[in-house]
Order: C-alpha cells, then structure tokens, then sequence
C-alpha cells in the first residue's frame, strides 16, 4: 500500500499511481496535463472518504468477511465459487499484493485428505494426541485469516529425534509455500513488515534462546503471536519515520520448533500447545513415514489440500464453535477450550465433509486422556508465583555451619510442619525467612509486597511488578496491615493453609471463574446457522 501527504501528489508520485495516459486523458489541457487539478481532487476525494482505517485493509489469504469466506489471490477474489476483482462494495479494502499460488477450484476428497491423519500418527510422539494437533494444524493453517481463534503449536525433540524431517518433509512441504518460513535471527519487526497485512501460516524453526538477546528476540515474537490468536484483539501500532503511526494488524497461526520448549508466561502457555517428537531408535517405523510421506505429499496433493480446507471454511469455523464448548466442559478453561477446539476442529476436517454434533465432539473428548491439559489448565499465574517463590534457594548461616535451603523448606520449618531438619532450628529459618520479607505460621504465610529482596528474585519475571496483586488471587488471600521483616516494614499477602492439607497453601483459583462444570455454548446454535446459510 501507499500513502502520500497532500504536499507529496507531485507528478512522479502520481504516475506511480497510475499511467501517465490517464492522467493525460482526464486532466489534460492546451498546455499539458493539468497535475495540481488532479491533486486537488485527489485531496477532495480524500477528506470525502473520511479517515483511513487500517483495520480495513486487508492482504493476500483467506478471510471471513461477516456472512462469507474470501480468498485473496493476490490480483483477485475467490467468493464462495466465483471469481471477483480487488474492488467490491463493503467493510474492507482487499489491497493488490504479490499472487499466492493457490487454485482452489479441485479440492481433496475426504480419503484422500485423512492420509494426513496416518502420516502423523507414524511420528514418534510421547502424546497420542499430538499427532492430532500437528494434522489439525496442518489444515487450518492456510486459512488462518478466516477463523475466529487462530491456535498456535511449538514442536520440541532433542538432536536425531527425527523433528528437523518432520519440519521440512511432513509441514514445510504441505504448506506449499504459503507459509512465512523464518529462523533463529528473526526478529518480531522483520515478521511484521513482511506479513504486512496479509493472513499466512509462520513457521519459525529453531526458536532457541542461546542468550539474553535471543531470548528478548524470541519473546518479541511470542509477544506477535498472543496478538495475533483472537479477532477481539486489537491491532498493533509502530511509529514510523515519517512521524506517523503504522497498523498491523496479525491473522498468523505460528509454528515454533526447538530442541526445549520456550514458553514461560502463562498468556502464552493457552494459546501455543507444546508438541513433543521422543528418539525411539525405531528404524521400521521411520521407514513407514517417510514412504508414506513420499508417497502422498506429491505437488498436486499439496496444492488440493489447501484447496480442501478453504472449501471447508464454514464448516470448521463451525466445528471449532462445538468443539471449544465440549472441550471447555472437560479442561474447564475457556482459553484451552478455544486452543483445543480450533486444533480438533481441524483434524476433524481431514475425515468429514460434515458438521459435528455437541454430542458427538463430547463423546469423542470424553474417550480420550486429557490428564496433560488438565494439569496444564489448573496451574494458576498465581500459583505459579507462589511456587516460584517457594523454590528460590536461600543460603542459611545457622551455629552448625553453612548451607542451603528452599523457601518452601524454610517456611515448613519456621511454621512447625517440618519437624526433622537437623541443621536449622525453627527461630533460625525464620530470622532467614524475614529478611527476605516473609513470615510463616501456624496459620499460613505471609509475603511482603515490596521487599527489595522479593523484587530482586522476581526480576524478570512477569510478575515483577505486581506479585502482591497476583498472589491475592489465590483462595483465602488477604491483604495485611504493615508488618515487620528484620527492620523493615510493608503490605504483605497472607496466604493460609489448605485445611485439608497443613503442608500447602491455598493455591487454587481465586478468580471467581467457573473450573470444570458445565458452561453454556455461547448461543452457539445462531452463530453456525449463519454460517453454514453459504453453504445451501
């Protein structure tokens, strides 16, 4: 796209609007084309229109645009079956870009797209459903722009299991191209200026840390990623040189792979779902997938499976409506119900042409093992803070001789429940306690709010700055008067004991949502009618 300030629709600049016959031919005069009349037109058209809305734009891939799916081929349209130029009445500007090469017109039948299914299955996870997800995935990907939640996957596998064959052999090749490939070196900015404004798949291989400004890099992007999950998030804003604000506006589904798993804040630990490739020393079945993968991923089925799922567009949006509400009455989290059932809708595009019943997506959830999810969903920000806390090695001075203890140890001796330590006596561990800023009892614990040790052990952390307010999230948690820690005084968070458990805290969640009962489907009935209305 381009843009000039009314000082800069010179001569040159116009032409590079359009051709110097047009403008000879609209504003020509006995003396030449007349360019400042055509600039001021241009201006009058301008504050006619009113103010330019990035929102609006949008680039090459698929979308949903209210009741339909558009395809945006780079120099056209794709709507339902017919083909369009850029320019069509409504919300949003489809801008001309570089020409994606997809034909949608001869999409996979459903045989031949569930080989997929069996190709992934044949890599050697150490979750059964993880094969799943990546097919899922898989399917979505080229769509992204359309769906309402766009999942993310991180791929991890040490050296010789097999990962960097499935990035290249089994993904890279599926995608065809339509994918944004990248690796260590990008940065968040070199993403963003490259998707400009269009909707395609990000693959980011070797997505390792290897220092602090590795690991800024990385966490840049993952910031992109977060943005670019929901359609309820807002767009991205950058200064430019020009002294004016560019929109971005990300539609990505992202693709991480490493040799460690890189997600640590728990906003992104809902909205990218860890995969794991295991080194099983299986030469038969290795020898399966890579025949099979052979075999099938030919360039005429690559570009039919990319054809299928934007075919599909208002059936899996659909799907993945159905089957975020079952999977949300399983993992009791609305986020992972949205990550899951976007992931599941997309595998299930690969064996059925057809819409999913409530009852049928909660059947096939219900018969598989969710106990990873589960314990992922219930691990609170809180109460992962808590935890980081209680596992910060403190080294103790007392009369036996230097050594080493936990926060949590020293808590469980300072209030009584640890009774066997033979080098630290309870008076010991709490002097050690409160000159950290934290007090332990018979009732609970006590966790300064701004003690300079407290903020020097959460130092970069996402909990830096406000521990004390995430730590009052947990069940039962107050806020005290000032009390004393070895000579200094502050706000503390008083988390008591678990009753049924005098050794923990009351970790759970204190955040008034509702966690593993039933939930309403969000009036899902109306909202798949409508969509499914294209389709008749």
């Amino acid at each position: 796209m381009r843009h000039f300030r009314e000082d800069q629709l010179n001569k040159s600049n116009l032409i590079g609007l359009a051709p110097y016959q047009y403008w000879e031919k609209k504003y020509g005069g006995e003396k030449g084309t007349r360019w400042d009349m055509a600039a001021n037109d241009l201006v009058a058209h301008s504050h006619a229109a009113g103010v330019f809305d990035y929102d609006r734009v949008r680039g090459c891939g698929a979308w949903w645009d209210g009741t339909r799916a558009i395809l945006h081929l780079g120099n056209g349209l794709i709507i339902g079956d017919e083909k369009s130029p850029l320019s069509i009445p409504g919300k949003f500007i489809y801008e001309r870009c570089r020409p994606i090469g997809i034909d949608p017109s001869n999409p996979l039948d459903t045989a031949s797209a569930s080989s997929l299914l069996r190709i992934c299955e044949l890599v050697s996870w150490d979750q059964q459903l993880s094969s799943r997800y990546l097919a899922g995935w898989l399917a979505i990907a080229p769509i992204c722009g359309a769906l309402e939640w766009r999942p993310h996957i991180w791929i991890v596998g040490e050296h010789g299991s097999g990962k960097s064959w499935v990035i290249e052999n089994i993904i890279r090749r599926l995608l065809g191209g339509i994918d944004l490939s990248i690796s260590y070196s990008t940065t968040e900015a070199g993403i963003r200026q490259m998707l400009g404004q269009d909707a395609r798949p990000i693959t980011f291989d070797e997505a390792e840390g290897k220092d602090q400004r590795g690991q800024t890099r990385i966490d840049n992007v993952l910031a992109l990623a977060r943005n670019a999950s929901s359609d309820t998030q807002a767009a991205i804003y950058k200064g430019s040189a020009s002294g004016e604000a560019v929109g971005y506006r990300i539609r990505s589904c992202f693709l991480f792979s490493s040799i460690g798993y890189g997600v640590t804040a728990k906003a992104d630990e809902s909205r990218i779902t860890g995969l794991s490739i295991i080194k099983d020393g299986n030469d038969n079945r290795y020898e399966k997938l890579s025949t099979l993968a052979a075999e099938t991923l030919k360039d005429n089925y690559i570009q039919r499976f990319s054809a299928r799922s934007i075919k599909m567009i208002p059936i899996i949006r659909a799907n993945a409506r159905i089957f975020s509400s079952a999977s949300r009455i399983v993992l009791g989290s609305r986020r992972d119900g949205d990550q899951v059932g976007a992931l599941l809708a997309g595998a299930y595009s690969l064996e059925s042409n057809d819409l999913i019943s409530f009852d049928s997506a909660m059947k096939w959830i219900n018969g598989k093992n969710w106990s990873t999810q589960k314990d992922a969903a219930a691990e609170t920000d809180q109460g992962q803070c808590y935890n980081h806390i209680m596992a910060w090695q403190i080294h103790c001075q007392p009369k036996s001789g230097l050594c080493s203890r936990t926060v949590g140890e020293l808590v469980e001796i300072a209030s009584g429940i640890k009774t066997d330590d033979e080098r630290i006596w309870p008076k010991e561990a709490e002097e050690t306690l409160a000159r950290i800023g934290i007090k332990a009892d018979a009732i609970g614990v006590s966790i300064s709010s701004s003690h300079p040790a407290l903020k020097e052990n959460l130092h970069n952390t996402e909990w830096a700055r406000n521990w004390s307010k995430t730590l009052l999230r947990m069940l039962g948690a107050t806020s005290t008067n000032p009390v004393r820690f070895a000579g200094t005084r502050s706000r503390a968070v008083m988390i008591p004991w678990d009753k049924n458990n005098d050794s923990e805290p009351s970790i759970q969640n204190g955040d008034g949502q509702n966690h593993g009962q039933k939930m309403p489907m969000d009036n899902q009935e109306p909202s798949i009618q409508s969509e499914m209305c294209d389709l008749e």
